[in-house]
């Protein structure tokens, strides 16, 4: 082939026709070149997405222009060095940044800890029969595990014999025990539990017990049942 004829026509247009001219099948090029026919084809029909990377590609062409007998510095130009598709740039993942606590908030977080653990440890004391710091205090339901508080009534103006020996109260109606504890002039806290044992109303457990010598305003807890679940 001539020199000139290299620059005439489109470049698969150019290696078909020399290919042709020199009487080769595809299967002698590829078995000559060790180059796949499928890319041979595609440089012939210019279908150069079939084509690897733009390296491989470059590679191809010089092999392939040279076993026709051609120049490839001359069909370089006409290969297109853009012929792959951009890669399609995907979105970066959203990251969603965690909390930032101040240690103020910490500092927070373990007082309400603190605090509710105290709570539950002076519920479990008196409960058990020991003396009951819980005095009036009022202790939310989420905090009791279920227990619900009834807070102690407004004293009356009537007057009433402080202190003296906390009366027998177990097995009486919660109704009864304020009655008493109030003309001894103590104070109570009242927690209503769910009972299988207890009608409702009827108090199963006090703190302190029965007998224990206690000075006027002292609180006295009252455990009342609830009914069966």
């Amino acid at each position: 082939m001539r020199s000139d004829e290299s620059s005439v026509g489109s470049l698969g247009e150019i290696l078909q026709r020399a290919r042709l001219t020199q009487g080769l099948s595809l299967e002698q090029v590829e078995q000559a070149t060790h180059i796949s026919r499928r890319y041979i084809e595609a440089l012939e029909h210019e279908h150069f997405t079939i084509l690897p990377a733009p390296v491989y590609a470059r590679g191809f062409l010089r092999t392939y222009a040279s076993f026709l007998g051609l120049e490839p510095t001359k069909l370089m130009p006409l290969f297109p060095v853009s012929y792959l598709d951009q890669p399609a740039m995907q979105p970066l993942p959203k990251v969603d940044r965690p909390p930032v606590w101040s240690a103020s908030w910490l500092v927070a977080g373990g007082i309400v800890a603190f605090l509710i653990l105290v709570i539950t440890l002076l519920y479990a004391f008196a409960g058990g029969g020991e003396e009951s710091f819980l005095g009036t205090t009022s202790l939310p339901e989420e905090q009791t595990g279920g227990l619900q508080t009834s807070p102690s009534p407004q004293p009356t103006s009537a007057p009433v014999a402080q202190g003296g020996a906390v009366p027998d109260l177990e097995g009486r109606t919660s109704a009864q025990a304020i009655e008493l504890l109030q003309q001894i002039g103590l104070g109570y806290a009242i927690f209503e539990t769910f009972s299988d044992q207890a009608p409702a109303g009827q108090v199963i457990e006090q703190s302190p017990s029965s007998g224990t010598e206690v000075d006027g305003g002292q609180i006295v807890t009252l455990i009342v049942s609830r009914g069966p679940r």
